[in-house]
């Protein structure tokens, strides 16, 4: 027995099953593209970011979390990968407020300049193109850029407080 004709097709079935569009054959929304990349501030690595690229046009914004080494993968949708392709407006803040999935904790406070998040749309290092193709995007941020947003404290409650 000959395993010839199946490798021969092995790369179209594999194109199939990944989809010809990074979506799959039903996918009905904008063009989407790996987008991945590093985040620093003042030269080391930004654990614990939010990165929102918004796009200037179609579709809906794109995220990711930086991780410990300043890491990042956007999703445009929770288990759809990638970003739309074309023009993005990014911001990327550090700041979480004091509650999450019902569980009230000290707020995380803000490292970020508002000229990498609130004020991005003045900063023509925000302004980034996603392309068709796999983008790797890194950000080197300074915290002598401006202003840093100073959010209030979110009170832990003490239960049986009101």
């Amino acid at each position: 027995m000959s395993f010839k004709p199946f490798l021969k097709g092995w790369p179209l079935a594999a194109w199939g099953l990944l989809g010809l569009g990074g979506c799959g054959p039903d996918w009905d929304g904008p063009p989407l593209a790996h987008v991945s990349g590093i985040v620093t501030l003042d030269g080391a690595p930004l654990p614990n970011a939010i990165i929102i690229f918004e796009p200037i046009g179609e579709g809906h914004p794109a995220t990711g979390f930086t991780d410990e080494n300043g890491e990042y993968d956007l999703e445009y949708n929770e288990g759809i990968p990638g970003a739309v392709v074309g023009p993005a407006l990014v911001r990327i803040s550090t700041w979480r407020a004091g509650y999450d999935n019902g569980t009230f904790h000290p707020s995380i406070p803000e490292k970020v300049p508002v000229l990498y998040n609130a004020r991005s749309q003045e900063n023509p290092q925000m302004k980034r193109q996603v392309e068709p193709n796999d983008n790797e995007i890194d950000f080197d941020l300074s915290s002598t850029a401006g202003e840093i947003e100073r959010h209030p404290e979110l009170p832990v409650p003490v239960l049986g407080q009101r």
